[in-house]
């Protein structure tokens, strides 16, 4: 053990009079690590968020996206009209809910310049539908007597 320390100490020490001989290299490799570490940092983080951590719902797994198809046009993926999805929620018995949202920007105006703002165009029950706010009971609602 005494001759893994003693190794362990000369090689650390040559280790430092290299660094200091050769400045820009100890440099270059301190930058080099540092954005590397970084970079697998922020995507770990992104991924996590993304794939790894479950939707902030009651439930996730029982939630479906629904879109319609045109083939004719050749899009896999359309957003539903107003007239189709209130067909789809009056005659549908299979979902407890069907709910819909819709990315929309608009301008927000007051004092100041107008600014442009994303948002969303959602349906009356669809925070329901997710049970917003996520993971709260019924119970976090009732007033304290």
């Amino acid at each position: 053990m005494k001759q893994i320390l003693e190794t362990l100490w000369h090689d650390s020490r040559y280790a430092r009079r290299m660094l200091r001989k050769y400045p820009g290299f100890a440099l270059t490799v301190m930058i080099t690590l540092g954005l590397g570490i970084g970079a697998n940092a922020t995507i770990f983080s992104v991924i996590n968020a993304v794939l790894l951590e479950p939707l902030p719902y009651r439930e996730p797994d029982r939630l479906i996206r629904l879109w319609e198809t045109n083939p004719a046009g050749g899009l896999t993926e359309v957003a539903v009209s107003v007239p189709n999805f209130q067909d789809w929620q009056r005659e549908q018995s299979v979902f407890e809910q069907l709910a819909a949202s819709e990315n929309a920007t608009f301008n927000l105006t007051g004092s100041g310049e107008p600014q442009r703002v994303a948002a969303a165009k959602i349906t009356a029950n669809l925070i329901p539908t997710l049970t917003w706010p996520p993971y709260w009971d019924e119970a976090f609602f009732l007033k304290k007597k």
